[in-house]
């Protein structure tokens, strides 16, 4: 699933959350109470670089964000799936992983092993 944003594109090959945030567009999408897988990660890192708002190495890409990219075990190995596919491609585009997640110190370790341009933004979701 690709979907054009103001400021990114969003890539995310799974969607739903179990955090239940008010705020969230979420929470008014099909059950708001689980996550599903909509696209193998592969086809949607082929499917990126067809996509006609993609400019290799300048559109700022956000991962995962129709959920939470560490929300739990599926989601982050999808996550750094996704990372390892970007790697792959030598894409040197602005890569932005938005949380609400506990990232481990493994997590962290991963993430810190890709030669990738990264930005970690955590949020709050004290308002539910």
């Amino acid at each position: 699933m690709i979907l054009y944003l103001k400021s990114s594109i969003s890539i995310s090959a799974y969607t739903g959350c179990l955090i239940g945030c008010k705020y969230c567009i979420l929470s008014t999408c099909r059950e708001n109470n689980k996550i599903w897988k909509v696209i193998d990660e592969n086809e949607l890192i082929n499917n990126l670089s067809n996509y006609k708002y993609f400019v290799k190495d300048f559109t700022p890409i956000t991962i995962n964000n129709t959920s939470d990219p560490f929300l739990n075990d599926i989601l982050k190995e999808s996550t750094f799936k996704l990372l390892s596919l970007i790697e792959e491609r030598d894409l040197e585009n602005p890569l932005i992983l938005i949380t609400k997640g506990y990232l481990t110190d493994k997590d962290i370790e991963i993430v810190s092993k890709f030669n990738l341009n990264i930005y970690v933004f955590y949020t709050l979701y004290g308002l539910s």
